[in-house]
């Protein structure tokens, strides 16, 4: 398996053989993330892939501010693994983040109830972001810092 798997290599040839935004999925350690910006992406990923494979991995959460500090805000960076709830968010973005993936949850609310069910998830999703951000005083998401933080008891 490891000889199969893509690159660095793999990575330079897909930048110059295509025009289209490169986003890296699968990166938690910031000195990757600093060759991966190096290497043209346009964005990364932090994902530990839901700790499948190797369940010491530390959250993508906790890498965010090494990974942060190694790609100096040139690429956006998107958080994967770990949100459930609104709160999971603001942590997400006060650290750095520009958005965040939701994947278990829409699975398990398309198991349950389907399309209806991810919609219904979704807006529970956001009403709790909502409320957090009210009770934090904070009218945006785009307003929140570290020192949010301090607030959720990370």
């Amino acid at each position: 398996m490891a000889d199969a798997a893509p690159g660095w290599d793999d990575l330079a040839w897909l930048r110059r053989n295509t025009r289209l935004p490169l986003l890296l999925k699968g990166l938690l350690l910031g000195a990757d993330a600093a060759r991966a910006v190096d290497e043209g992406v346009d964005g990364i990923i932090l994902s530990n892939h839901g700790g499948r494979v190797l369940d010491g991995l530390p959250s993508a959460l906790d890498m965010l501010p090494d990974v942060i500090d190694a790609t100096r805000g040139e690429v956006p960076l998107l958080l994967d693994g770990g949100v459930r709830q609104g709160t999971d968010i603001i942590k997400a973005l006060a650290l750095g983040a520009q958005a965040v993936l939701v994947g278990r949850p829409q699975m398990h609310a398309l198991a349950v109830a389907g399309l209806p069910g991810v919609a219904h998830m979704l807006q529970i999703l956001r009403a709790e972001l909502e409320a957090a951000l009210g009770q934090l005083g904070c009218r945006t998401p785009g307003g929140l810092s570290p020192d949010w933080l301090i607030a959720l008891n990370r």
